[in-house]
């Protein structure tokens, strides 16, 4: 599963895609769900640092990246009800937003006033836009496609044990 999980975040940022638009994030909460905080950061480091390879570092790579471990923070907001899977990916996005958005107004393109502080991150809100849509939206399929896989394979498993339990017609010899 980590496998597919890499794949799909690697080829989600390197297809044509609106800006900010991509299952990353969601990766992340989901990760950290499934396999723990540890490996959900080692997948989404993998997957930055591979599609970076191709798509190239920047100035506020560093904050990109940390921005993510807001993801994995926001995993521990989901429980059992549907409030969580909305608030995860809402907050992980925002503390995203927070970070990755510092990192731009710490390079040369903003004054390093609060006056600049507030440019950068006025810009920066159509941008914030898309990774909320594409967050909630991945973060809500790859849970509920998950669910789905793990019913039909606990179906399959009743069904095989079903069939192990039944009487096997014994034939005689003659």
């Amino acid at each position: 599963m980590e496998y597919l999980l890499y794949f799909v975040g690697v080829a989600s940022r390197l297809i044509p895609h609106a800006a900010n638009l991509t299952p990353v994030g969601a990766i992340g909460i989901f990760a950290t769900k499934k396999f723990g905080a540890a490996k959900a950061a080692i997948l989404i480091m993998a997957i930055m640092l591979t599609s970076d390879i191709f798509l190239g570092f920047s100035r506020i790579s560093l904050f990109v990246y940390l921005g993510f471990f807001g993801y994995i923070l926001a995993s521990r907001l989901i429980r059992k009800n549907i409030l969580g899977y909305l608030a995860a990916p809402i907050t992980g996005g925002l503390f995203f937003f927070i970070i990755s958005n510092f990192g731009v107004w710490l390079g040369p393109w903003y004054n390093h006033t609060s006056t600049g502080l507030a440019e950068c991150f006025s810009a920066a809100f159509p941008f914030y836009r898309n990774t909320l849509i594409g967050d909630v939206c991945f973060t809500i399929a790859l849970f509920s496609l998950s669910s789905i896989y793990d019913k039909i394979k606990a179906k399959y498993k009743e069904e095989r044990w079903a069939q192990k339990l039944q009487p096997t017609s014994l034939t005689k010899r003659s």
